[in-house]
């Protein structure tokens, strides 16, 4: 099949590369516009577009897709646009423009997540399993009918970014079976059950202060979902500091809630309302990302101090 294919992160090359070693033609590659890098570094580029650039494939960056991209899309004469991640929702004109429709590789086993921050959400809520959907495009977001699911499960550790790399390569796979099911004529497409969705918008870097009134595990949980970007932060008395990776701790504490509870040359122990955290993988304010033991050596940091918000 011709196949116009939509995607934008990291998460969307692994849906990509998959299309592209298969029989079926990729006929254009659509991605989000640049991005313009605040700090003067230039122009920043989608990881979907640096891909296709490295493959030579057709590239177009459309601002509006049903505006200035859809006489573009349309004389393509494609017969499936397949979406993984894009960014940008589809008019119905577009989505009508192909023989067999519109698929979409969605990062939640919906109707559970719909929307922008499907691994986010599951990972702010302590979900054991996260999966990948196929389904149709219709025009209510993450709605379409399902053609197949696939599920894997959590160590329990992993962060977003961690999580999104796991899902990229099954995406692949899941994107080329329905392919084979919609070519032979063998796809089903299963309504979802719209009473049982849930929705997610993208994290916040303004939310993303820790609060250790929570019980531990749902601050671990937290930083899981806020990992590696915007990065979920505590106010120290050296500054804000960004806690990329943390772990339980397995004993109980006394003392505040927010304040350091332990500290000595192999952890600092933060206490929670229920349990305490121990910070393994840090940031400081326009520092490096190092281990907490290395950011904190050579900082006074005494049992009593607190962390959290000003």
């Amino acid at each position: 099949m011709r196949i116009i294919f939509c995607g934008t992160p990291p998460f969307a090359v692994g849906v990509l590369k998959a299309i592209l070693k298969t029989e079926h033609e990729i006929v254009a590659v659509l991605t989000k516009p640049d991005k313009i890098n605040l700090r003067g570094k230039g122009v920043k580029f989608s990881a979907v577009k640096e891909y296709a650039m490295q493959e030579s494939l057709p590239l177009y960056q459309f601002e509006k897709v049903g505006l200035d991209g859809y006489d573009t899309i349309a004389s393509l004469k494609a017969d499936i646009m397949i979406t993984a991640a894009y960014g940008k929702i589809l008019p119905e004109s577009v989505i009508n423009l192909f023989s067999f429709g519109v698929i979409n590789a969605h990062a939640s086993l919906l109707p559970k997540y719909r929307g922008a921050a499907p691994v986010q959400f599951a990972l702010l809520n302590g979900d054991s399993e996260v999966g990948i959907t196929i389904m149709r495009t219709v025009k209510e977001v993450d709605a379409g009918d399902v053609i197949l699911k696939k599920t894997i499960l959590l160590s329990g550790d992993e962060n977003t970014e961690e999580v999104l790399e796991k899902l990229s390569p099954i995406a692949g796979n899941a994107i080329i079976e329905a392919l084979d099911l919609i070519f032979t004529g063998k796809a089903s497409y299963a309504p979802q059950n719209h009473e049982l969705a849930t929705h997610t918008t993208p994290l916040k870097k303004d939310e993303a202060c820790i609060e250790y009134n929570s019980k531990a595990i749902e601050v671990i949980n937290f930083i899981r979902a806020y990992a590696p970007n915007p990065g979920a932060y505590t106010y120290t008395q050296y500054g804000r500091l960004k806690i990329l990776k943390a772990k339980l701790d397995d004993r109980e504490h006394d003392g505040e809630t927010g304040s350091v509870v332990v500290v000595n040359k192999e952890k600092v122990v933060v206490k929670c309302c229920d349990g305490a955290i121990v910070p393994l993988i840090v940031q400081g304010e326009s520092g490096k990302v190092m281990t907490a033991i290395d950011y904190f050596r050579g900082r006074r940091v005494s049992v009593g101090d607190k962390f959290g918000r000003i």
